[in-house]
């Protein structure tokens, strides 16, 4: 059980809070915001029928008014599902008190009363004071109860309802037990923290390295029809049709700084002229790679992409020209958007693109991902072995003696795959599937908290999109007499948390059973906001939704 907690352990939270939130009303205030109820010409006279029991308008509307709903803006109203949250609520009070009934436990007239008298009364399973001390005082009782549209005699009716409700939430409140050792392990488990070193091998840094051949791709095509077809018909819709005019391009970049001199910028276009001979009689990506391989020379290949008019971050008189081009031309080396450019264009195209059309752009952009897929895992798996031989277990070293994090890491080339940077996550417990700064990953975080001083290495794994390696820099375990202090109140909040997981679990699934048999009615006149409109996602009676969404 506490496992599933666990998991779940945010959102029980967050909701066991906004329960609580929704019976903390300031009554010095008046239903007034524009988050209050009804829409226009709302003249429901039933909100829901529960098992033949009937829940009024009227009722709706006190409940509404009690719980604070009022004081919601009209969009965070809905985004909270404020309106549909009261009337779950008031469906659970329904079948709780129902239940009541069945196992013969009434509320007598007398016991509400003796239950205002301490000055208190009951909301959705929250106590609350109706006046600002503790204690009855009949005048604050009287104006408390009116100003929200009852009469003593209904409000006393209302809290015999809560009551009996309250009946059953304490008897299945009284079968849960949570144990020492399971809010021990719990507590361990939630404050066990780790600080990670970590390389990080994208696999797009790698794209620019794969030039499959023109018989590679067909190859591919041949052998991935149907996988290609799938990927044409699911694309199709925003990628082939209707297109305005588009050029396929490869870019050839220098990149310039902000300070860069009149003298930096005739060096950058001039490292460039070369490339533009050599395009005629190689293609240009095989003719950039002694370039592009060597960092200090700033300069970058961008694989053939189609881009359309504004879209090729060349500049605006670059650009123009790019567009204007035959297929097959040269156009540069000349400056452009923060940097010296070379442009290859390849072909055009515009309009509907049928699936032969496209076939081997596909398949050029699937071989080259898988491609690029493996060199970068191969990358990261070479690291990892050089990382394992540099750094003995128990040794003084770390990942960032081996892959220091200074200096800058090429964007794009060979040598940007041969000189990673380690990453420190810094301490950071347990988030269901996230790994503080690298990303979510179901087997890394699984993982990281099995590693220690012995096997302090995991990896490679792929986490969105890259390859990456951690060491494990340094384990925090929590510390005996740190639980000692807190074991009073973890027990207390397990088995407040526990408590609330199985009443609500009870309450859904009795729900279930009572909509199943079309005995749940609900007047959707009821859930129209002020606006006129219903909230963002169709109410359905007995659907277990978080209030914030999560």
């Amino acid at each position: 059980m506490l496992e599933q907690m666990r998991k779940h352990s945010r959102s029980l939270l967050i909701y066991l809070l906004f329960a609580i939130i929704i019976v903390v009303f300031v009554v010095s205030f008046g239903p007034q915001s524009v988050g209050g109820f009804g829409g226009p010409g709302n003249t429901a006279e039933y909100a829901v029928k529960v098992g033949g029991k009937e829940v009024t308008a009227q009722e709706y509307r006190q409940a509404f008014l009690l719980a604070g709903g009022d004081r919601f803006e009209l969009d965070q109203a809905k985004r909270n599902r404020v309106r549909e949250v009261v009337l779950d609520r008031l469906i659970d009070r329904e079948v709780f008190a129902q239940k009541a009934n069945q196992l013969g436990l009434s509320v007598s007239v007398e016991e509400a009363e003796d239950f205002v008298a301490q000055g208190k009364f009951l909301l959705f399973g929250g106590a609350k004071q109706f006046s600002g001390e503790a204690g009855f005082n009949y005048d604050d009782f009287t104006r408390f109860v009116r100003y929200y549209g009852f009469t003593p005699a209904s409000f006393l009716q209302m809290q015999q309802r809560e009551l009996q409700a309250e009946r059953v939430r304490n008897f299945l409140k009284e079968g849960v037990a949570v144990s020492p050792a399971e809010v021990k392990a719990e507590w361990e488990h939630r404050n066990t923290q780790v600080n990670l070193e970590y390389l990080r091998f994208p696999v797009s840094r790698y794209e620019a390295e794969v030039i499959p051949t023109e018989e590679e791709i067909a190859a591919y095509a041949t052998a991935n029809e149907e996988a290609l077809k799938a990927s044409y018909e699911k694309d199709k819709a925003f990628r082939f049709s209707k297109l305005p005019k588009e050029r396929k391009l490869e870019v050839v970049r220098v990149e310039l700084t902000s300070e860069a001199t009149e003298a930096d910028k005739a060096a950058a276009v001039a490292k460039l002229q070369p490339l533009a001979t050599a395009a005629d009689k190689q293609p240009l990506a095989m003719a950039a790679k002694r370039l592009t391989n060597d960092p200090k020379s700033g300069a970058s290949f961008a694989p053939a992409a189609w881009r359309r008019e504004g879209a090729a971050n060349l500049g605006e008189a670059l650009s123009t020209k790019v567009m204007a081009a035959e297929d097959g031309a040269l156009v540069g080396p000349e400056l452009g958007e923060g940097a010296a450019y070379l442009v290859k264009v390849l072909a055009t195209r515009e309009g509907d693109l049928a699936f032969d059309q496209v076939r081997l752009e596909l398949a050029e952009e699937a071989l080259r991902r898988t491609q690029a897929q493996a060199k970068a895992q191969a990358a990261a798996e070479a690291a990892l072995t050089k990382a394992k031989q540099a750094v003995a277990p128990g040794s003084e070293k770390s990942l960032k003696d081996v892959f220091p994090s200074t200096g800058e890491l090429p964007a794009s080339g060979a040598a940007a795959g041969q000189t990673p940077r380690a990453e420190e996550t810094g301490l950071f417990s347990r988030d269901g599937i996230n790994v503080e700064g690298i990303g979510r990953s179901a087997e890394l975080s699984k993982a990281v908290w099995t590693l220690n001083k012995e096997q302090p290495f995991h990896g490679p794994v792929d986490v969105a999109g890259a390859y990456v390696v951690v060491y494990l820099k340094e384990r925090k375990d929590p510390d005996q007499a740190e639980f000692d202090k807190a074991k009073e109140g973890e027990m207390q909040m397990a088995g407040a948390v526990k408590g609330y997981q199985v009443i609500n679990e009870w309450a859904h699934k009795q729900c279930r059973k009572i909509d199943e048999s079309n005995r749940i009615e609900v007047n959707e006149e009821i859930l129209v906001y002020p606006d006129g409109n219903k909230g963002l996602i169709p109410y359905k009676p007995c659907t277990p939704v978080s209030p914030f969404g999560i």
